[in-house]
């Protein structure tokens, strides 16, 4: 009785959800992100956004042009993707007046979570499964299952040992993971 009531509670959830970000999508343009991607409140982001399902973006984020998230990705709340900086390589015109040059593509891998303020520059590629610490300045690619921090971000261990990756990357490919929003209360009622 228990599982039904919070499978129940779930799909209501998950309906809401839904809706919620239909709105926000046309508000903002954002027509290559699933369906059950999730955003609350940004600063920016560019409508050229391409997410995949289950990925959360929090408040105050700032996500520039050319930026691809994979599936199940978290942002924690100011997290800055920022884009091609200003040209300063025209001799007699002031960088204020040059122009930005185009931004390389920004991937974020599936299973990336990025902890609050963290800043990464524009043409990063974050490995699947790693884990960007808050307030880290992410300038170079990280490697799958890294977790880095600091500025510049450096990599202080690995998520999993080598079974356990191929474990994940197992989950990851295959049939979306069925959400629990609100915890795991059916773990707690057998």
């Amino acid at each position: 009785m228990i599982r039904a009531w919070i499978r129940r509670r779930d799909e209501r959830y998950l309906a809401y959800r839904r809706l919620r970000m239909w709105l926000v999508r046309r508000r903002y343009g954002l027509s290559r992100v699933h369906r059950d991607f999730f955003m609350h409140a940004p600063r920016y982001v560019s409508p050229d956004l391409v997410a995949g399902e289950f990925t959360f973006v929090n408040s105050g984020c700032y996500i520039s042009a050319n930026v691809r998230l994979g599936r199940y990705v978290m942002f924690g709340p100011d997290v800055l993707i920022m884009g091609g900086d200003h040209r300063f390589d025209l001799a007699g015109v002031p960088a204020y007046f040059a122009g930005r040059g185009e931004g390389a593509m920004t991937v974020i891998g599936d299973d990336v979570w990025v902890g609050a303020r963290a800043l990464i520059r524009c043409g990063v590629r974050i490995g699947t499964g790693a884990i960007v610490g808050m307030g880290a300045v992410v300038v170079k690619d990280v490697e799958r299952y890294s977790i880095v921090v600091g500025n510049p971000a450096r990599v202080v261990g690995v998520r999993f040992s080598d079974e356990e990756k191929a474990e994940h990357d197992r989950m990851l490919s295959g049939a979306p993971v069925r959400p629990s929003f609100v915890g795991d209360l059916e773990r707690h009622s057998g």
